[in-house]
């Protein structure tokens, strides 16, 4: 159990940390200065609003007292220390340097079954120092693109049963930019997805080249990576109340709010009636078509090709991207309804730039799970139909571009075998995929991922009451078809329930109407037939 305790300190005003007891605060910040050296002097800073993460990581002010280099210290007997030295930009005199422990207790089922802290800890310590090493002085402008997408990472340790990571603090206001995660109900702006797109772009095809031309072998030398916990059969009794329980009450919410015309037609004021039939069916067939989503995830993921199997980032959406602004820390990331031929680098003189991370569930897979992923949870389905053909094309030329940059410095590599590389179409030639429409076909037979992550993991960002959502999943229950069960009445305690679930609760309902929509345009469902056959 965590317990909000408060300390007093001389620079800062009554701060709570939510950490058990005073000997893990003293043990954490022991922890930092073992990884950091003893030339530090390390203070516990204000905790910020990070959109609900604050319970999982401790804040500090890291200032230098001598110039001498640093010196890994020993910390206390219950801290053990795993210190990365190099490119520490902490060891600077001329500047003050934010960094925060991410918290991961070894103990919980997501990581004793999921093995998260392990694949995340692979990628700091292994992959990430790996790939940079690869770049360095091969091509300075695709090493600075891909180090910066990473947050800084200073090393790891542990306290107790509790695990940490020490990071750059990316969310602290530095150089009049802050880095902000969107909020759990929020979508992000054109420009940020238009960055985002690049930047993934970049990493997929770092990691298509690198695999090309190095001779690292990840897969070898850390079999771990080849597994996917989320669809294994021995967790799917961790994972399946989440992934299959929260699309089946997406789907009955929502079928509760569909067979009330007066309701929606009060709530849903942007929803045509003539179009309630068409969202109706395809509900229905949705339900008909998908009856267990992680086994739709796994057909799909056993249809991967092998010969474009990267290190996906795997759990790829907005709460694990930071993206810079220079705006004040309280302004959300707002939906911009601007089509993408509108915006380009050159129009802002202060670009979005982008950082990913919690690596937790990275895995070997095709780039095109995570796009599916993301562009499924971070833009609205206007968003979509207006701008999605960009967006591909966004990340298809930046992916062909940067296995371009790669196969420059490769000469010392293993070369390129696949004919896909060989072709002579431009810079198709460069493409894993071979030319543009091959590239979408691919992105579209992946597109039934975007019912589960994108339909299915809705309602619940936008629940503010979980007490409300608990109990109107209880009255719920096991019941298939509202419409004609003699049993169930749909009375005013349960539309009571649905708005006491958060205030922008119309809202999800909104765009979930709107998804369903999009999924007949799109011909999803049949994509879905296809998965099983």
């Amino acid at each position: 159990l965590l317990y909000t305790i408060k300390f007093e300190l001389s620079r800062f005003d009554h701060l709570s940390v939510a950490f058990g007891h005073m000997s893990v605060y003293h043990s954490v910040k022991d922890l930092v200065c073992g990884i950091l050296g003893d030339s530090y002097h390390v203070e516990v800073e204000p905790t910020l609003d990070t959109k609900g993460r604050g319970s999982q990581q401790m804040r500090f002010l890291v200032e230098p007292v001598t110039m001498v280099t640093p010196v890994v210290t020993m910390v206390t007997p219950n801290a053990m220390v795993t210190p990365v030295t190099t490119d520490l930009d902490v060891k600077s005199a001329q500047n003050q340097k934010r960094v925060f422990a991410k918290r991961n207790n070894m103990q919980s089922p997501v990581q004793t079954q999921l093995h998260v802290v392990d694949k995340e800890s692979i990628m700091y310590e292994t992959v990430i120092p790996s790939i940079l090493d690869f770049l360095l002085d091969k091509n300075t402008e695709l090493y600075s693109e891909i180090k910066s997408i990473f947050p800084h990472y200073y090393g790891q340790g542990m306290v107790g049963d509790d695990h940490y990571f020490i990071f750059e603090d990316l969310f602290y206001p530095q150089s009049g930019k802050q880095f902000q995660v969107s909020s759990s109900d929020e979508f992000h702006d054109i420009e940020t997805v238009i960055e985002v797109m690049r930047s993934i772009a970049r990493y997929h095809g770092v990691f298509h080249a690198v695999r090309q031309h190095s001779d690292f072998n990840f897969r070898q030398d850390h079999p771990l990576l080849t597994e996917d916990f989320i669809l294994s059969k021995e967790t799917h009794h961790v994972v399946a109340p989440f992934y299959n329980g929260e699309f089946h009450k997406t789907c009955k919410i929502l079928q509760i709010v569909l067979s009330c015309p007066d309701t929606l037609h009060s709530k849903l004021h942007d929803i045509s009636p003539e179009l309630l039939p068409d969202i109706r069916n395809t509900l229905a067939s949705l339900r008909s078509v998908v009856k267990d989503p992680l086994e739709l995830m796994n057909k799909i993921r056993l249809r991967e090709n092998p010969d474009r199997s990267i290190l996906i980032h795997g759990d790829f959406h907005p709460l694990n991207i930071a993206a810079s602004s220079a705006v004040d820390s309280t302004t959300n990331l707002e939906v911009v309804e601007v089509p993408v031929s509108d915006l380009s680098v050159s129009d802002s003189a202060d670009p979005v730039s982008v950082k990913f991370f919690d690596y937790q569930l990275i895995r070997y897979g095709e780039g095109v799970w995570d796009l599916n992923q993301y562009l499924c949870q971070a833009a609205t389905p206007p968003q979509r139909r207006d701008n999605l053909g960009e967006f591909l094309e966004i990340y298809y030329q930046t992916l062909c571009e940067t296995c371009q940059k790669v196969e420059r410095i490769g000469e010392k590599g293993k070369g390129i075998s696949e004919k896909s590389f060989r072709d002579s179409e431009g810079i198709a030639s460069e493409s894993p995929y071979g030319d543009f429409d091959s590239f979408l076909e691919e992105y579209e037979r992946f597109s039934p991922l975007q019912l589960v992550y994108g339909f299915g993991m809705l309602i619940w960002k936008y629940v503010t009451d979980f007490g409300a959502y608990q109990a109107l999943a209880e009255r719920l229950g096991d019941l298939e078809d509202f419409a004609t069960h003699p049993d169930f009445n749909i009375t005013a305690d349960v539309f009571k329930l649905i708005e006491r679930l958060g205030p922008k609760i119309w809202d999800a309902l909104q765009v979930l109407c709107e998804f369903l929509i999009e999924i007949k345009e799109n011909g999803v469902l049949d994509k879905c037939d296809s998965v099983s056959h």
